[in-house]
């Protein structure tokens, strides 16, 4: 009787002990987005995205984002909140200053555009289907050069707690581009790089080298060591793959 006693009270003390720990341990943040080694985490969960850069068609009803996300997709690069459980990455605005187009990420060129991302980032900010911003698409491609865009990026780390993902283009097996990859992995959090490899074997024009469907694994191999150090991935890695454009539907059949 006496151990059966003592056991008892060896396990409502383990129970309080237990108790005590939760009432006293802060509570799990809700909606929390970061990068941790090769993951995007939604509230310390790797998160797998299957996305789109754009909805069919230029469509935005509501019935077209439901059918995405009955298809299994749950990304979608938008300057929307995101609906029916697709996340969704928000691009980072241009203007024109001095008659030119610029990004809000290129603080250097007009004082005020400081105030104009911070507003931008506010707007968003507590927005939980907003996981990334989204930097200028494809620089290697067209620019902005990394330089130009550091300044932005720290003034986004500095007001925003979302990572910023940065889509290179097709540019990691070319050295003749306005940027190239490795430049401007100090400007992300997730990079990216979309390759057009379909259909097999035929030349794209104006898409670099992307001729072979094989080229993807070539493609993502090198695009992991770029985010990697001493061998271990610390960045985020996608890759955007090109089966088909919307534009071919009309050719088909």
């Amino acid at each position: 009787m006496k151990s059966r006693i003592n056991k008892d009270i060896h396990f409502l003390i383990g129970l309080i002990s237990i108790l005590l720990l939760i009432s006293i341990s802060p509570a799990r943040p809700q909606g929390k987005v970061q990068t941790i080694g090769r993951y995007l985490c939604i509230d310390y969960k790797p998160f797998f995205p299957i996305g789109l850069y754009h909805l069919p068609d230029k469509r935005n009803d509501d019935e077209i984002w439901k059918e995405v996300a009955d298809a299994g997709f749950n990304f979608l690069n938008s300057k929307e909140s995101g609906r029916h459980g697709i996340y969704v990455a928000k691009p980072v605005p241009w203007k024109e200053v001095n008659g030119k187009r610029v990004n809000l990420m290129e603080l250097y060129r007009d004082s005020g555009m400081l105030d104009e991302l911070k507003a931008f980032l506010s707007e968003s900010e507590d927005d939980t289907t907003m996981l990334l911003w989204h930097a200028p698409d494809e620089p290697c491609w067209f620019g902005p050069s990394a330089n130009a865009l550091q300044l932005g990026y720290e003034a986004i780390k500095a007001n925003s707690k979302k990572p910023v993902l940065m889509n290179v283009g097709p540019s990691i097996n070319s050295l003749w581009h306005y940027n190239i990859p490795k430049e401007l992995m100090q400007i992300c959090d997730v990079i990216s790089e979309d390759i057009y490899p379909v259909p097999d074997g035929k030349t794209k024009t104006g898409q670099g080298y992307n001729k072979y469907t094989y080229y993807v694994g070539e493609h993502t191999e090198k695009m992991v060591k770029l985010g990697s150090v001493e061998g271990v991935q610390k960045t985020p890695v996608w890759m955007v793959l090109q089966g088909f454009g919307w534009a071919d539907f009309d050719s088909f059949g």
